[in-house]
């Protein structure tokens, strides 16, 4: 966490910098960090807690002005490129007319095509439900790429409420270099790797 507001402060100074938690050890980490924190109710940081929920808390506590764009750096993604963060911020001043949101994605080593679920046992192609995996194995260029979510940066409308979604209707993709994100332990292992390596 004290990473991402590491970052943040480099690109907005310091009154602009916030961390939602119901944690008070979090609480303090923040602001001893250099964020200013607000208590997140405890149904908020449940599992099954949605952004939107937390967002939208956030932006009342705050009175977050309507002209003003909520840029969102997730902890689970600490080693970003400051450089990275400040080339999605010129590319939404220049074209966020045109959209709601933007997201941060990374591209996957396989298309979704290939990938695969288990329905009942049975190894099912992820993009439709039949018992042909053969389609699995055309080649990774036969098919469109393929992208994921990632914490590095996601920029929101404020206006967001309105649409009762985070991202509302249209979200402007960010490819950004791949990230890992500290999901698992195995994750966070790799990550306490590369910070060391950095």
């Amino acid at each position: 966490m004290a990473w991402s507001i590491e970052t943040a402060l480099k690109i907005v100074g310091k009154s602009n910098v916030f961390v939602s938690t119901d944690s008070p050890e979090y609480m303090e980490i923040a602001i001893n960090a250099g964020a200013l924190a607000i208590e997140r109710p405890a149904r908020l940081a449940a599992d099954d807690s949605t952004d939107y929920d937390v967002i939208k808390h956030f932006k009342s506590a705050f009175d977050i002005d309507v002209n003003t764009y909520i840029v969102y750096l997730r902890p689970t993604t600490p080693l970003r490129d400051i450089n990275v963060i400040k080339a999605a911020i010129e590319q939404w001043k220049l074209y966020h007319a045109d959209f709601i949101s933007m997201r941060s994605v990374q591209e996957t080593p396989e298309p979704v095509d290939k990938c695969f679920k288990i329905i009942g046992g049975q190894l099912c192609c992820a993009m439709d439900i039949g018992d042909d995996i053969d389609r699995a194995n055309y080649s990774r260029q036969s098919y469109t790429p393929s992208y994921q979510g990632n914490g590095y940066i996601d920029i929101i409308d404020p206006y967001f409420v309105q649409f009762r979604k985070l991202y509302g209707t249209r979200s402007m993709a960010f490819i950004t270099p791949r990230v890992t994100e500290a999901d698992t332990p195995d994750d966070w292992e790799y990550l306490e790797y590369q910070a060391r390596v950095k």
